[in-house]
């Protein structure tokens, strides 16, 4: 999914990508969503993540996060759709051009042994981005 909340700490509008984890009605018949981040490059490079790998693809590409899913948002922070695919580059660019995935709003993530070359500078030094 594609969303748009307000970062409590900044107060400012931020957008992020994710897959849903898990999906509630509060008492009030309210709907809230947690989700499982993904980051984009511009996000990781907000979070100090400098050592990407040479080919990451800065428009396409997402790295999954391992912190785990604690804050949930408002069913209304989803604004849409998208599909995030986990496989190689290749594999995703091959089945795009193929026809097979959408070309409009789709992702991928990388499998993490394929990650093994960075780290999150603020995180705990596995290479994912936490």
């Amino acid at each position: 999914v594609f969303c748009r909340d307000v970062d409590p700490t900044t107060g400012q509008l931020v957008e992020f990508r994710g897959r849903i984890a898990k999906l509630v009605k509060d008492g009030k018949g309210d709907g809230w969503v947690a989700i499982r981040r993904y980051y984009s490059y511009r996000e990781l490079l907000a979070r100090g993540v400098t050592n990407l790998p040479r080919d990451f693809d800065r428009n396409l590409e997402l790295v999954f996060s391992e912190e785990p899913v604690s804050k949930w948002h408002r069913v209304t922070t989803v604004m849409g759709q998208v599909q995030i695919f986990d496989m190689p580059r290749h594999d995703f660019k091959k089945r795009v051009k193929q026809g097979r995935i959408p070309k409009k709003n789709s992702y991928y993530c990388r499998p993490p042994s394929e990650m093994d070359e960075y780290q999150d500078e603020g995180g705990d030094g596995k290479g994912a981005a936490t």
